[in-house]
């Protein structure tokens, strides 16, 4: 009788986790829903003074859990020194269209020989995974794993790396010249703009 009702129960939790034609199928640790802070569209929180960076792993539902776990472990990791060149593209004046540009990004970190100022308290504290089986119009479906992780770094941490990386990226010759490109391609852009009206 008890694992009649366990069954019942997890076949109703699966039910109710539906949403626009996505169901979860499985969450980590049995949990009835998913943590606040395993989200893509909500900021990452802060947590206890420290700042938390989350990363994303969407693969097939048939994919190793610990390799999955791995890759977002190391999008988690990298995000802080992404959050550290998008404040220098923004110091500098860049547009936020712009500093969403991956490419951009890329070619600041390649300016410094991909030197990464240290960020001794970074650590990964937080996962969770789950099974998502998608609906499509067609009728077809498709079942996924979706992985999260949660790094952590202390304030301290972080702005005393975000004023090592800055004084070198200020310092860069080639980094001054990708700025001056990029920030000319930016006047043009709002000049083309107020032509046109």
């Amino acid at each position: 009788m008890k694992t009649f009702l366990s069954v019942v129960a997890f076949v109703t939790l699966i039910s109710c986790a539906s949403t626009n034609g996505v169901s979860v199928l499985e969450r980590a640790d049995h949990l009835s829903s998913a943590p606040s802070w395993a989200s893509i569209t909500n900021g990452a929180p802060v947590i206890e003074g420290k700042l938390t960076f989350l990363g994303y792993v969407e693969v097939d539902a048939d994919a190793s859990k610990s390799a999955t776990a791995n890759m977002a472990d190391e999008k988690a990791r990298t995000e802080p020194f992404r959050a550290l060149v998008d404040q220098y593209l923004e110091q500098n004046q860049l547009s936020e269209d712009l500093r969403k540009d991956s490419s951009i990004s890329q070619r600041i970190i390649s300016s410094t020989r991909g030197y990464l100022p240290p960020l001794p308290s970074m650590a990964v504290t937080k996962r969770y995974w789950e099974v998502v089986r998608t609906e499509r119009k067609d009728g077809s479906a498709r079942e996924e794993l979706r992985f999260y992780s949660l790094a952590e770094v202390s304030k301290n941490d972080f702005e005393n790396a975000k004023k090592v990386y800055f004084q070198r990226l200020n310092g860069n010759k080639e980094t001054k010249a990708i700025l001056n490109d990029v920030g000319a391609k930016q006047r043009d852009a709002v000049l083309n703009t107020k032509q046109g009206e």
